[in-house]
């Protein structure tokens, strides 16, 4: 396979033709000759834009504020002087390990939760002193 030719590549005719045509610039049309509209800018944004800085300063000024937040990303001062120690005291352990599995605290507390939702929806429905029986049910409901 290695002593075999590798086949050349070719280049297609539409390729070839398209190519060898002569490149034509257009020509700018004169539609815009006779258009004598010129854009201009309110008076208000005029009064708005006064008191601003030009541009470029106003970028320069960016550039600055952004050099400045990156360097002090860099070079963090210590927000806080105070640094915790960790209690690696063995009471400490206990009184956290006494609560149980995560599983069982969770069906506790949905259990609590249930209870107490259902004595509230109780609560408000002992204000309500209406009682309705229904002795049948009407001629054409099926049951």
């Amino acid at each position: 396979m290695s002593g075999e030719a590798k086949p050349k590549k070719t280049v297609n005719m539409e390729v070839i033709k398209r190519l060898a045509k002569p490149v034509v610039h257009k020509e700018n049309k004169d539609i815009y000759k006779d258009c004598s509209f010129s854009p201009k800018l309110c008076q208000k944004s005029l009064d708005i834009t006064a008191g601003r800085e030009k541009f470029h300063d106003r970028i320069d000024a960016d550039l600055k504020k952004y050099k400045q937040a990156m360097d002090k990303r860099k070079n963090p001062k210590p927000k806080f002087s105070f640094i915790p120690a960790i209690n690696h005291d063995a009471e400490a352990y206990q009184k956290l390990a006494g609560k149980g599995d995560f599983m069982a605290r969770t069906k506790n507390d949905l259990e609590t939760r249930k209870k107490k939702s259902k004595a509230l929806e109780d609560e408000a429905i002992a204000g309500y002193t209406f009682k309705p029986s229904i002795t049948q049910s009407p001629k054409r409901c099926v049951v």
